[in-house]
């Protein structure tokens, strides 16, 4: 129920201008529904840097149930977020046989503010499709501990491998099994004086399989991202590991406090080394608590293990885009804090202390829920999307591109101008803004302006496929037909299935044979 009043109004939302055009709405073979052509293309597919084509096929199939009512593409989004809450009920409930520990770790999973951006965001759906299968990869892994058969363990593999497909972070499983093994299954004999339980070479040698499809996978995604527009190696190493270490922090005070969330949080260029310190500080003492009380408290160590593993891939060390943190990043990492949380509290020993617990736990499940509710709206359109962004940001280019650019879609060049150009002064290096400043110049038959935004554009970034056809397209308006064509060819190259750039060549060919002829 929670889950449907947070957010049922998303089946009325429409699709928003960030990274919707590239996986859904102006994806032509995905909008094609499932046949055999879009499943091939989808198996090879790099979209957004990433290769996901369980993803792209799950956007093909909502294509094909729900025709052109976006708001399908929100239903099932909703349904796969229900159905993680539902496994991650059922697998908390497996291994620590404590109700209240299961159903507090299952309800502020389903209810977290922080989460919203996974569930009201199409674009997101890798993350709670990938999730889906990650817990059915543990939940086998689970009945295989209890009772070892093959077939579990193979399950727990082909599970394993669905959720690689649907997003890369899922490379963290195998330690995540090696986490459990420990606590709770209890499975690690670190003594050799009995029978019971295994050696850590022996249940290291049983991910074997899980480990190699991890290494595959983190190099296809290291391969794909070192050729993006925005390759991690142009952002300094001591700025990402500065930003990583108090991203860790931040999340954690995100989940305490979910104020002023954001669609966006810019990357700064410079981070006080006080904020640095203080965060070691932080994580050194919760990590040395936890081993501390790693007898008496094992789910600690545990769950703390768990949040600083699973969020590695994404914490900032091989930092992709120029984003600082995101909350879509904490959809899976937060369960080792829940867990954390839910396993300390106090055990009531009589029945009104049970009551008191469990009132103030469902007034907290109240607050998170109306909190999310309202996160939620902003997820609407991309005007109170970006706005909201902007508002709770300091300095957000990235938002103001994007409101920018929304008001070009609304045919408002004026005013897109204006946050397009403030944008560029917060950051010159937004290669973005110079291309869409540039397109709207374009329309406004300002040609000679255009191709001069577009050349700084690919000046900055020379792999900007979408800056070389937009030149081309400002050379076609002057008639220089070989400078066009040469543009198109650039695209192509760097992007063979960017069909505009591929109907444009043929216009630029043809304007050529034309000029040619005269």
């Amino acid at each position: 129920m929670a889950i449907l009043f947070i957010y049922s109004e998303t089946a009325h939302f429409g699709f928003v201008n960030y990274d919707d055009n590239l996986y859904v709405s102006q994806n032509q073979m995905v909008l094609s529904g499932v046949n055999r052509q879009s499943i091939v293309w989808a198996s090879t597919a790099v979209v957004d840097s990433n290769w996901l084509p369980l993803t792209l096929i799950s956007h093909m199939l909502d294509v094909s149930i729900y025709g052109s009512n976006i708001g399908g593409h929100h239903i099932t989004n909703i349904m796969l977020h229900t159905l993680n809450v539902i496994l991650l009920f059922v697998i908390v409930q497996l291994m620590t046989g404590n109700l209240i520990v299961s159903a507090l770790t299952a309800a502020l999973f389903a209810v977290h503010p922080v989460h919203v951006e996974s569930v009201a965001w199409i674009s997101e759906r890798k993350d709670v499709l990938s999730t889906f299968f990650w817990m059915l990869a543990l939940l086998s892994y689970l009945l295989y501990a209890s009772k070892p058969r093959i077939v579990r363990h193979l399950c727990a593999l082909c599970f394993f491998m669905l959720s690689l497909m649907s997003k890369p972070m899922a490379v963290t499983f195998p330690f995540v099994l090696l986490l459990f093994d420990f606590w709770p299954l209890k499975r690690f004999n670190f003594t050799h004086s009995t029978n019971e339980g295994k050696s850590a070479a022996w249940l290291i040698a049983e991910k074997i399989p899980f480990f190699i499809f991890s290494a595959i996978l983190s190099f296809i995604t290291y391969r794909i991202q070192i050729g993006s527009e925005e390759p991690f190696e142009a952002i300094p190493l001591v700025l990402r590991l500065k930003n990583a270490l108090i991203s860790y922090v931040k999340y954690i005070y995100m989940m305490v406090y979910p104020h002023g969330l954001s669609p966006l949080y810019p990357l700064q260029k410079a981070i006080p080394l006080s904020y640095v310190l203080l965060s070691v500080v932080l994580i050194a003492a919760v990590t040395i608590v936890s081993i501390k009380f790693v007898k008496k408290s094992p789910w600690l160590l545990v769950g703390w293990l768990f949040y600083l593993g699973t969020l590695f891939p994404v914490a900032g060390v091989v930092q992709i885009g120029l984003h600082s943190m995101a909350d879509r990043y904490t959809y899976v990492p937060y369960i080792g804090l829940f867990l954390m949380l839910a396993m300390s509290l106090p055990k009531p020993k009589t029945r009104n202390q049970t009551s008191i617990l469990i009132s103030i736990l469902l007034i907290v499940i109240i607050i998170l829920s109306i909190t999310s509710k309202k996160q939620v709206h902003y997820w609407k359109d991309d005007f109170t999307l970006f706005g909201r962004a902007a508002q709770v940001t300091k300095d957000n280019y990235v938002a103001l591109y994007n409101i920018g650019t929304a008001y070009a879609i609304k045919g408002n060049f004026s005013l897109s101008k204006q946050y397009f150009n403030e944008a560029i002064r917060i950051n010159p290096d937004y290669v973005h803004s110079y291309i869409n400043l540039a397109y709207v110049l374009f329309n406004e038959n300002r040609t000679a302006d255009a191709i001069y935004f577009y050349s700084e554009a690919i000046k900055k970034n020379p792999l900007l496929y979408t800056a070389l056809n937009g030149i081309g397209m400002a050379y076609m308006a002057e008639g220089k037909a070989v400078d066009a064509k040469r543009s198109f060819v650039m695209a192509l190259n760097l992007n063979p299935y960017f069909s505009i750039a591929r109907e444009n060549l043929r216009d630029a060919e043809t304007m050529r044979n034309k000029n040619e002829k005269h």
